[in-house]
């Protein structure tokens, strides 16, 4: 009677332990991400090399418009509409070459306010240069950071609630606001 009582209690663990795994094996947690048609299209939009930044600012109208580091040289734009649209795709004439860490703010007037780090040589700079919504330059590229001094870190971008901009940076001085 022991025996068969051994095997039951062997057979019942076993049985709760597989019961167990397929439990937590079918079990979808509530915070796995997942892509459903509304959210991504997946289409690709443009390229930037490995370990690029990305700038990312919501539109006034909706949307969002992004800048990146192209793979040939420069900057691209593009402003996605809010249903997924390409309503502008163009390579800046801005950050030829070298330019890394992109930052962008949307102005209340709709421009786009650009910052990145120049590489160049000797010594790397932050570079500014505003936009028409359509990404047109307004001005040209303007130097802020001091050629002699190399820059260390990316610069940040930052735009107050009454429309003044903002730029922190660090070079081998201190940090620069």
């Amino acid at each position: 009677m022991k025996k068969y009582m051994g095997r039951i209690l062997a057979g019942l663990a076993v049985l709760a332990l597989l019961t167990l795994v397929a439990w937590a094996y079918s079990y979808s947690s509530p915070m796995t991400a997942r892509a459903s048609d509304e959210w991504s299209r997946g289409m690709t939009i443009g390229r930037t090399p490995v370990n690029r930044a990305i700038a990312m600012q919501p539109a006034p109208e909706g949307g969002v418009y992004m800048v990146w580091p192209s793979t040939e040289g420069g900057m691209e734009i593009a402003h996605m509409g809010v249903d997924g649209e390409v309503l502008l795709q163009l390579t800046l004439p801005i950050g030829e070459d070298n330019g890394r860490e992109p930052q962008l703010q949307v102005g209340h007037d709709g421009r786009l306010h650009i910052l990145w780090r120049q590489r160049g040589e000797p010594h790397a700079t932050i570079q500014y240069a505003l936009l028409e919504a359509d990404g047109t330059l307004v001005n040209q590229p303007v130097t802020l950071s001091d050629p002699d001094h190399w820059v260390v870190d990316p610069p940040r971008l930052v735009l107050d609630d009454d429309g003044s901009l903002h730029t922190i940076w660090a070079d081998e001085i201190g940090v620069h606001w």
